[in-house]
């Protein structure tokens, strides 16, 4: 896989706007016609599972032990905050905010 292709799949923005679960993510290495820097499409937010305590994941059913995932970690990102993104190769409107870094 070349350079090009991995640097359109995996991007680093800082968040402008958040809605519930999407967020818009500004890439300083993007511009549009203006020459500000390129705001992508609402995208989601990825939920994280929380971890539980005591024994180990299991294969069946999506446990940890003997709790079964309740709840996800309700991470939302900070307008401005760094964050990494991950797109699908079909273009900008498929992605996904991964966390802040």
């Amino acid at each position: 896989m070349n350079d090009s292709i991995i640097n359109n799949i995996i991007r680093v923005g800082r968040v402008s706007s958040v809605d519930g679960n999407t967020a818009r993510v500004a890439f300083l290495d993007r511009k549009d016609s203006d020459g500000n820097p390129h705001i992508s499409a609402p995208l989601k937010i990825l939920k994280r599972p929380l971890a539980r305590q005591g024994g180990s994941p299991t294969a069946d059913e999506g446990v940890w032990g003997d709790a079964p995932f309740q709840n996800d970690d309700d991470w939302t990102p900070e307008i401005n905050q760094l964050v990494l993104c991950v797109f699908l190769a079909n273009g900008e409107s498929d992605g996904i905010v991964l966390g802040g870094i």
